[in-house]
């Protein structure tokens, strides 16, 4: 019920904003432990495979914003705090 609902409120901000001539919406959703779960599994068995468009050093994490601002990405963008420059 609680995901119908956020759902159907994010749809209706959507469009009051979009009416309004703004062109951004948001959303939040609460994980569920029993799903997180199974996407685990999915991982490690190999069945998800998550696609990475680039990784950062965490010393770069100012290109990685820029980058992620530009909304060309294919992917995640991806910061290893442990690379360094």
């Amino acid at each position: 019920m609680g995901l119908i609902s956020t759902a159907l409120k994010h749809f209706s901000r959507s469009c009051e904003a979009a009416a309004r001539g703004r062109w951004f919406s948001y959303a939040f959703f609460m994980p569920n432990s029993d799903c997180m779960n199974q996407l685990s599994t999915f991982l490690e068995e190999g069945q998800v495979k998550p696609i990475i468009d680039q990784v950062f050093p965490f010393s770069e994490v100012p290109k990685a914003y820029e980058k992620v601002g530009e909304l060309h990405g294919r992917g995640k963008t991806i910061i290893d705090f442990e690379k360094s420059a």
